[in-house]
């Protein structure tokens, strides 16, 4: 998975936040694991900040 936020000089919305509430894309269900998860590789480009919540992790399944 890839996951591009650009930075724009000046700009208010450069960050990645996580939310407390979260539910699969397909909206069925809760995730197991709450954050990014993706098979293989996961590559995330923030151009300012990454706020994630306590309990919250990016991870790479081998």
């Amino acid at each position: 998975m890839r996951l591009t936020v650009p930075y724009v000089p000046g700009g208010t919305d450069a960050d990645l936040n996580f939310l407390t509430d979260q539910v699969l894309l397909d909206g069925i269900g809760v995730p197991a694991v709450h954050g990014a998860v993706a098979d293989e590789e996961l590559l995330l480009l923030i151009g300012n900040d990454l706020f994630a919540p306590a309990g919250r992790s990016c991870r790479a399944r081998p």
